[in-house]
């Protein structure tokens, strides 16, 4: 069978992409238990990863990704029971590739070094395949309502969760509130920065960084009013890797700075 014409762009992808698939059953049929059937899936899944990145979604079909994976099409059914399910195993498995280095990452100190970390491992993972990733996210909001819950990103959300908890003092609902808010900016810078085709992964973890902190000082403020318990929220309000830096916004990170400042003049 041969594929669709290469270079499919997004801006021509169908509104009905955005229908709903149906109640068909998307989990895969066989669990990959031995290593010789894991293989199978790990190259039925680079094959999909393979034909969206070639040719987009108009040769994306369950026939194309068996001959792209070099395997029968009745192999692919043993696994997958159409090609949906194949797009969000491709999802958790681009997913679970991030979940050691931004676990490694939350326990960093301080927490800024720790988040800017997290922005690292997320920015690393989409310049490495751009237009997989941004496909990918493409898919992730399609399929929202069936795909079930991602193991990777519970890991993730509930480590974040955690994280927000212990660094800022948030109490439990706010913690998982604003963990959700910061997944969703970082993805929203990623995916905007995709579909610029800007791979600059330095200044895309920088504007991340910004915007993220910036949302995260207004919220730990206003638990902060909530409680009348005002706590610093980074003991490190500059980049040490930028004489320039970030600025947190606290009022006495700033009066610290000042003063540094002053002393280098004088010497």
């Amino acid at each position: 069978m041969t594929a669709a014409r290469k270079g499919t762009s997004i801006s021509h992808m169908s509104s009905s992409r955005f229908k709903k698939v149906g109640t068909q059953r998307l989990n895969p049929r066989k669990t990959p238990a031995q290593t010789r059937a894991a293989l199978t899936v790990d190259t039925i899944l680079e094959g999909a990863a393979d034909i969206l990145e070639r040719y987009g979604f108009d040769g994306y079909t369950t026939n194309e990704i068996a001959a792209r994976a070099g395997v029968s099409i009745g192999s692919l059914y043993q696994y997958f029971p159409n090609k949906d399910a194949v797009t969000i195993a491709l999802i958790e498995r681009e997913t679970t590739s991030m979940v050691d280095a931004i676990l490694a990452a939350l326990a960093l100190t301080p927490p800024r070094r720790a988040l800017r970390e997290v922005f690292k491992a997320a920015v690393r993972n989409q310049v490495r395949r751009p237009l997989l990733a941004r496909l990918l996210d493409f898919e992730e909001v399609r399929l929202a309502s069936l795909m079930p819950a991602s193991r990777a990103g519970t890991i993730i959300r509930a480590s974040l969760e955690e994280f927000l908890r212990k660094s800022f003092g948030l109490s439990m609902s706010a913690s998982e509130a604003t963990a959700m808010d910061i997944v969703e900016i970082a993805k929203a810078l990623n995916y905007a920065s995709g579909r610029r085709g800007e791979v600059d992964a330095s200044s895309l973890t920088r504007s991340i960084e910004a915007a993220v902190w910036g949302y995260l000082d207004m919220k730990v403020k206003l638990a902060q009013q909530r409680t009348g318990h005002l706590r610093k929220i980074d003991s490190q309000p500059l980049d040490p890797g930028n004489p320039r830096g970030y600025k947190v916004g606290v009022r006495n990170a700033h009066h610290r700075q000042r003063l540094a400042d002053d002393e280098h003049r004088h010497k």
